[in-house]
């Protein structure tokens, strides 16, 4: 049998694979599991299902009835020769979506790391799904860099357009001629799918779905000129009335952590909480997944409860797709202050950047006559001062 990693096996290995496990005698817990990773990657019949009318009719049924199933068997239309490695991050993030489709949840806030799917389930499987229950919702999703956004609508509508995704559910909508294009896309039930840019078009449409997802530049976010353009003008100028008469309307904000004071920072400060925390989160709620489990900031919802907690300190949020050895490369690579944002979700260094709780020492009790101050602290600003001083005389 083949021990290569599955991460590391071709399509045409793992079809080679599946048939020679599938033909195999063993029949124990890890060989289905394993057989039944590799038939979903695959988009073929798990072990023991028969590629019959009534098991395509009951998995298109669970496909409808659960966001997490959909994502499972729609990753590999979207992205054919990849292997999709579920985890328990991905079913979070769904059962939260699921949660406010069916009401029960209003606004949400998700803070989770780059490369871990944040937008392909927003803003290319979501949408897709909400349409097979009512094509008449309106979605609008916003990013920093209107290419983001527009590269995730194209990925969108080529699903919908897909084989597997027409056979379906192809009966329910299709496009009208007149709006379907890379910026928007609308159906037959005034259902559409605008994507934009902070400062880009569609600022005056009214959606049932606000989602912003990854707002705030990396590169910009230490510019406060910048933030207040995303925060203020944007979300608390132009976004503020949009949708709001809409019935449902929900508001989604996803990104990872590059400021304090990101759009994340902002809106949790704005009802009640601080940069970290919704103390009184009212219509809104907060997943926070860091890379690394971080006790302090355990993460829970009325509906999750990071499972970490149990493992300890320090526990990857995804070892299959980021290994220790890949995310302390990236943790050297990012350096403490943007490792703490992009991959803790904690837009500090936790002890502070200038002066860490480690680097105090206690030392042996003196002789009073001895003591004298021997502290000083030279503020940025201070030096500074005193350059200007030297220079002037």
């Amino acid at each position: 049998m083949n021990s290569r990693p599955l991460s590391q096996l071709k399509i045409r290995d793992l079809q080679s694979l599946l048939r020679s496990l599938q033909n195999s005698t063993e029949d124990t817990r890890d060989e289905r599991y394993r057989i039944n990773r590799i038939a979903t990657a695959l988009n073929l019949p798990a072990l023991g299902e028969k590629s019959s009318g009534a098991q395509r009719l009951a998995t298109k049924a669970e496909c409808e009835n659960n966001f997490h199933i959909f994502v499972r068997h729609a990753f590999g239309v979207v992205e054919p020769g990849t292997m999709f490695i579920d985890n328990w991050h991905i079913a979070a993030i769904c059962n939260h979506l699921d949660e406010m489709f069916l009401g029960r949840m209003k606004h949400l806030i998700i803070n989770v790391p780059p490369g871990t799917m944040k937008s392909f389930l927003m803003a290319v499987l979501f949408p897709a799904w909400i349409w097979i229950h009512d094509p008449s919702q309106r979605f609008m999703y916003v990013s920093y860099d209107p290419k983001l956004s527009i590269r995730d609508s194209i990925a969108c509508r080529l699903l919908i357009d897909s084989e597997w995704y027409q056979s379906n559910w192809g009966h329910l909508f299709y496009w009208t001629s007149d709006q379907n294009e890379k910026t928007k896309t609308q159906n037959n039930h005034g259902g559409w799918r605008i994507a934009t840019s902070t400062g880009g078009r569609g600022m005056g449409e009214h959606p049932h779905w606000l989602i912003a997802d990854d707002p705030n530049s990396t590169r910009k976010a230490s510019s406060k000129v910048d933030r207040d353009s995303v925060n203020l003008e944007w979300w608390d100028g132009a976004m503020s009335s949009r949708g709001r008469r809409m019935k449902n309307h929900h508001r989604v904000i996803v990104q990872q952590r590059v400021h304090p004071d990101d759009l994340t920072g902002h809106v949790m400060k704005k009802h009640g909480g601080d940069t970290l925390h919704l103390l009184d989160p009212g219509e809104w709620h907060h997943l926070r997944l860091p890379m690394r489990y971080e006790e302090e900031l355990h993460c829970s919802t009325p509906i999750f409860e990071d499972p970490r907690k149990l493992q300890g300190e320090g526990t990857l949020l995804w070892e299959y797709g980021f290994s220790d050895l890949l995310v302390k490369a990236m943790e050297i690579e990012m350096g403490p202050i943007v490792a703490a944002g992009q991959l803790q979700q904690r837009p500090t260094v936790a002890g502070g950047t200038l002066f860490q709780a480690e680097w105090l020492k206690t030392i042996a009790p003196m002789h009073p006559d001895w003591l004298k101050p021997i502290f000083r602290s030279d503020t940025i600003e201070h030096v500074e001062l005193k350059r200007e001083l030297e220079k002037t005389f």
